[in-house]
Parts: C-alpha cells; sequence; structure tokens
C-alpha cells in the first residue's frame, strides 16, 4: 500500500496563538507538513508555551502582513503549499495576494467564494451556507459561479445531489425585493439547462421554509428542496455573515469554513475564533484538497 501524499499548509502569520493551537492539534499527523510565514521570534514564543518542538519548523519571517501573504501566494504559486490558512493577518490582505495575477492561483473567470459548513443542533444533516465573507452584494451572474464553487465544494465532501435553497425574506416573487427576482432567475436558469448537473435549485424561500417542516407546511411549499436544504445561498455579505455569526454564538454548533474558488483551499476564520474552529476548518480544507 503507497503511503498517502503529504498536504503541506502554510500558516500566514503564523505568530497567532489559536493558529498555533490548531497546528499542534494536527500535529502527530504525519502526512502534514506545516510552513510557517510571520514573525520568528513571536512564533517561536508561542510555539515553546505549547510545547511544539521548535528545532524543525520553516519560518518565512517578515512583520509586514503584505510581505507574508505575497510570500505564501509565491509559495503556493510554486506548488509548495496545498491549503492556506491565516493566522495574524488582515483577510484582506491574503486574499489580495491570492488574486494577485502574477501568481495565477485564481483562474481567469473564477470568482472566490466562502462557503461555512454548519453543525446545528436543531438540523437532521450538516448545512452549508454561502456567501458570508466575501461577496458583497453579488449580482446573478456571480451568484451562479459561487452556487458552483459549493456545489464543487460539497462534491468533494460527497453531497452529489446537492438540495439549493435560494435565502430571501418571503416565497412570493417582489419586484421591489431584489432576492426574491434573483432567486427566480437562479432557479429558472437552473432548471433550463444543465448548468448546476444534478443539484435541485429551488427559491425564493424564507429561512424558516428552507430548514422546519413545519414551516413549508404551513406555507403550503411542496419542494424537496424545502425542510431538506443541504446548502443556503444568501442574497448579500449583510443577511449571511450576520446569520454565520448568530449561529456561531449559539451553545452546541459547530462550524468551519473555507474560502474556495482559488487553485488550493483557504482557511479564512476570524483571528478572534477558537482553535476548535479552526481546526475543523483544516480538516475540511484536508478533505477538500483530496
Amino acid at each position: 500500500m503507497s503511503e498517502a501524499k503529504q498536504k503541506r499548509i502554510a500558516l500566514v502569520g503564523s505568530h497567532h496563538l489559536s493558529s498555533l493551537q490548531a497546528l499542534a492539534k494536527l500535529a502527530d499527523n504525519k502526512t502534514l507538513k506545516f510552513l510557517l510565514f510571520g514573525d520568528a521570534q513571536k512564533t517561536l514564543h508561542l510555539a515553546r508555551s505549547l510545547n511544539i518542538a521548535t528545532e524543525h519548523l520553516e519560518i518565512q519571517e517578515s512583520d509586514d502582513e503584505t510581505t507574508l501573504c505575497s510570500l505564501a501566494a509565491q509559495a503556493a504559486a510554486e506548488g509548495h503549499v496545498d491549503i492556506l490558512m491565516k493566522g495574524d493577518v488582515g483577510s484582506a490582505a491574503l486574499l489580495k495576494a491570492v488574486l494577485n495575477k502574477h501568481y495565477n492561483l485564481v483562474k481567469e473567470g473564477s470568482l472566490l467564494s466562502h462557503v461555512a459548513q454548519m453543525e446545528l443542533p436543531f438540523y437532521h444533516k450538516k448545512l452549508y451556507l454561502t456567501d458570508s465573507a466575501v461577496a458583497i452584494a453579488p449580482t446573478v451572474s456571480e451568484k451562479l459561479k459561487i452556487i458552483a464553487n459549493a456545489l464543487n465544494l460539497l462534491a468533494s465532501l460527497g453531497i452529489s445531489k446537492a438540495k439549493v435553497a435560494l435565502i430571501a425574506p418571503v416565497e412570493k416573487v417582489n419586484p421591489r425585493i431584489q432576492s426574491t427576482v434573483d432567486a427566480q432567475t437562479i432557479k429558472e436558469l437552473a432548471s433550463q439547462t444543465d448548468l448546476f448537473g444534478d443539484a435541485l435549485v429551488d427559491g425564493p424561500f424564507a429561512l424558516d421554509v428552507a430548514l422546519l417542516q413545519e414551516a413549508a407546511l404551513v406555507k403550503h411549499i411542496d419542494s424537496p428542496v424545502a425542510a431538506d436544504a443541504d446548502l443556503l445561498v444568501m442574497d448579500n455579505l449583510d443577511a449571511a455573515n450576520a446569520l454565520y455569526k448568530a449561529w456561531t454564538m449559539v451553545a452546541h454548533v459547530k462550524s468551519s469554513a473555507l474560502v474556495i474558488g482559488a487553485q488550493l483551499p483557504i482557511v479564512l476564520t476570524s483571528r478572534s475564533d477558537e482553535y476548535t474552529t479552526r481546526v475543523a476548518s483544516l480538516e475540511l480544507a484536508l478533505k477538500a484538497s483530496e
């Protein structure tokens, strides 16, 4: 039996406690290699405080986040990195480096987007949410790419016939509510073409209809997506980010998230996220990169 291929994780802004805690949690996995980009002195100090062996740590040093992000993007472009992970650097700085055409990490016509995986105590399966971190007010054409990105991720996780709910405040199309108009357009495009393969795309749905059988019954919504959605597609960043953060603050909710659409997955957790969320996101990235 051949040995598993080693995966290389680049931590950008490695002088960050909870990020190093996440790497320490995975340190026993010999198929993983960690490349660190950050302040070497601070990184080594934190690593020793976590009892991480420092003799073989590879650290590319700078105290400038733009430089760190560029160094990591260059390493990814040269094929030395399989997963990028944000540590103590800004999201905008890291994504700007990834989007820099010099590194060719995002193909022409592709779009970066964010997908969160949620395990909710009241829902019967893992639920995916997009886009709560990257796209601000996506157009219909951008939403099509966001959905395609998410479906590619779900397919890599074994969900080949995903049920996609297009979320809006109401189920009836109202020309004054752009989310309902966009949902109708996307639904029609999906039904008339092979745009999303075997995925089922429906909406507009209010959030309760997408998740709760009782709501679907009361509102007389007859759809295989209603109350059984795999993927929630939110209309804009305001709605998606608020929902994501509201859920992550609820007890017994497990979350992880990735930025996808580039040549490699990006773990873009908030600097305030606990290390358990980072570990879960890294594990999701590892599955996505298989």
